[in-house]
């Protein structure tokens, strides 16, 4: 109710405060980083499923009903058999409460289905909608899979205060980049610092961020960003010798130590083995296009390197991929060279020190394990409050 009445008012609030950080000089107003939290709702993923998915419940739930009920009746007709009369008994307590319970379960998905349409994701393919609160959904979080949403948080470097907020039922971070900089330019131009204040500003982004549509995104608002690609680390020379901090490292064979020989066109194996082209080799992706190269099993079989090459026993031989083509937009191409220099190096390792505290403060001392709320503009502001409260310990430590 509280939540429901005052949303707009806690917004209010909340720009509010940044208007009074910023008349103590505790923004820095040139460089920000974005990154998302991902916490549990107040909704079950057990209620979640596709639409079949959904009505396959509903079905097991009326078999497990007739089958209480089937299993009542063989035992009535022995008694009938038994006393040579007519008796009827009810349900016995338990079984009638299990029954109730499970009939609610089944007017719930009645209910949801009649009155929702089926989620259509990216690809076309209906994603899982939730009983309980239809927009969270399932994400993989280093603790597993749960159904919630993902708080995000833009944070000014300076002292670390949160300039904008907002919650997504999206575990997926690569969409919400530009509502998350047009709140940023919304809450600037709260704050008197005008309409096109984001343009020439830094912004840093995790690899969850990478995407032509981002990068195209950053460039019309003319945004000075760094967005890192999945493989900057592999192309940095700082992580040359990564594979010494590799648990059993001289027990497994890597990529460098094969060998390709471009004018023979294979790829000889640290035991001397040649990898020929497998069949229909070249595979195009999104921007790339790769050939595979491989033995024969009987090869891989008969192999005494074959514990420390394969993933798997079951693994039938070692493939190995040579980039062949590469036609990545010219904005890919920039921020690669962008993150790739010195410069870009240096500014994107300013990111974990900028947003990820932000987090641990929120759910160590703030202590937000969860959303307790549901839907998600409720979420939202629930969000927004505990950003608010983080943002006032900023301004007692700093601007007092």
């Amino acid at each position: 109710s509280f939540i429901s009445s005052h949303g707009e008012d806690i917004k209010k609030v909340f720009i509010n405060i940044l208007l009074v950080a910023d008349e103590m000089n505790l923004l820095g107003n040139t460089t920000f980083a974005l990154d998302g939290c991902k916490l549990p709702s107040n909704a079950s993923k057990e209620q979640s499923g596709t639409f079949k998915d959904l009505l396959k419940k509903k079905h097991t739930l009326e078999q497990k009903i007739q089958k209480i009920v089937e299993i009542h009746t063989v035992q009535d007709e022995k008694e009938q058999d038994k006393h040579d009369t007519e008796i009827y008994t009810t349900l016995p307590e338990k079984k009638q409460k299990a029954i109730n319970k499970m009939n609610q379960k089944i007017q719930k998905i009645d209910t949801f289905l009649s009155n929702n349409e089926p989620k259509i994701g990216k690809r076309k393919k209906e994603s899982q909608s939730n009983i309980t609160d239809n927009e969270s959904s399932k994400m993989k979080t280093g603790h597993g899979v749960i159904q919630g949403y993902n708080g995000q948080a833009m944070v000014d470097e300076k002292h670390q205060l949160i300039v904008a907020a907002q919650a997504f039922g999206k575990g997926q971070d690569h969409s919400l980049l530009e509502p998350m900089l047009d709140e940023t330019a919304h809450t600037m131009a709260s704050l008197g610092k005008g309409d096109s204040f984001i343009e020439g500003k830094t912004f840093i982004a995790d690899t969850g961020y990478f995407s032509v549509e981002n990068l195209e995104v950053v460039q019309q608002k003319k945004i000075n960003a760094y967005i890192p690609d999945q493989n900057f680390r592999k192309r940095d020379i700082r992580f040359e010798n990564k594979r010494r901090h590799v648990p059993n490292s001289d027990k497994k064979i890597f990529r460098d130590q094969f060998v390709f020989d471009k004018d023979k066109d294979v790829v000889i194996c640290p035991a001397g083995q040649i990898l020929l082209p497998s069949r229909g080799a070249i595979r195009k992706l999104s921007h790339y296009s790769y050939k595979t190269y491989h033995t024969t099993k009987a090869i891989c079989d008969a192999c005494l390197l074959r514990g420390k090459c394969l993933k798997s026993e079951k693994s039938r031989w070692r493939n190995y991929q040579v980039l062949v083509a590469d036609d990545k937009p010219d904005v890919i191409r920039n921020m690669i060279d962008k993150i790739d220099s010195h410069e870009g190096r240096d500014m994107y390792s300013k990111r974990m020190g900028i947003v990820e505290p932000v987090f641990a403060n929120i759910r160590t001392h703030k202590r937000l394990d969860k959303f307790t709320l549901r839907g998600q503009s409720k979420v939202t502001i629930q969000w927004l409050l505990f950003c608010i409260v983080h943002n006032l310990s900023k301004i007692t430590n700093y601007g007092m």
